[in-house]
């Protein structure tokens, strides 16, 4: 019964970073100059919500009306994505469970910053709406009293939604298909998603600004399953959603 109900939430976490990653996307891809939008289909659905992500100070777009050669008024400041990540991190009570110091934690997310490239829609700003729809669904899935959601999980659903597309290029994965890229040789399938995985996976076990290296101790709050396998699970949950955000049929 345990191993259904794990498999249950890995396929409802697998599903809600799909489905966060389409439903932002198709309703910002007509407008690459304002990713932070209101869409009526949102407000009806979160009508009777306890938690509206659009009303959250960190989702408020932060981009200028003034076009830049580099597309840079499309990335957002580094001072928004740092304050919305940890409100975000702060209010699932994430970082006081795993015990992560709030330095550590801005480092990891500055870090993360640096990785979103200046692109009118796969940029830091894109990340930083879909952690905030995450966090909004989560609200509501536990309201409706779906799953039970451990911290484990949730923190790596929340990692994935902030870095699924970091160091995205402007490319698509039929044009790495098509130019045969080394991306492509290196992965095949889902070609993107993987460099994205392994870009994000690289800055989680970073010695100094990573995450992993303190989220786990003996003594902590999820001592019961053991520091090495703990980093493991953790690191597979994060690069799962990651590739779940593969939209291709």
């Amino acid at each position: 019964r345990d191993g259904y109900l794990m498999r249950g939430r890995e396929r409802l976490l697998s599903f809600l970073s799909f489905w966060i990653k389409t439903f932002i996307f198709s309703h910002v891809r007509n407008d690459t100059r304002s990713p932070s939008l209101r869409p009526a289909e949102m407000d009806t659905c979160l009508r009777h919500a306890s938690y509206d992500p659009w009303q959250f100070p960190s989702a408020q777009c932060s981009i200028t009306d003034t076009p830049s050669p580099d597309g840079s008024q499309f990335h957002g400041s580094a001072e928004d994505f740092r304050r919305v990540t940890l409100s975000v991190f702060n209010e699932a009570g994430l970082l006081r469970h795993f015990n992560v110091p709030e330095a550590r934690a801005t480092r990891f997310f500055d870090r993360v910053y640096e990785l979103y490239g200046a692109n009118p829609y796969h940029n830091a700003l894109h990340g930083q709406d879909v952690l905030s729809a995450a966090h909004c669904l989560m609200q509501q899935l536990r309201k409706l009293r779906h799953g039970p959601f451990t911290p484990l999980e949730v923190l790596a659903l929340y990692v994935a939604a902030l870095g699924h597309d970091a160091g995205h290029f402007g490319v698509n994965n039929a044009y790495l298909v098509n130019s045969r890229h080394a991306l492509y040789k290196k992965s095949p399938t889902s070609t993107l998603e993987n460099f994205h995985a392994r870009t994000l996976a690289g800055v989680l076990t970073h010695p100094e600004d990573g995450l992993v290296d303190c989220l786990f101790s003996d003594d902590g709050a999820e001592a019961s399953v053991g520091r090495g396998c703990q980093r493991e699970l953790f690191l597979d949950k994060v690069n799962r959603l990651v590739l779940a955000t593969d939209m291709a049929p």
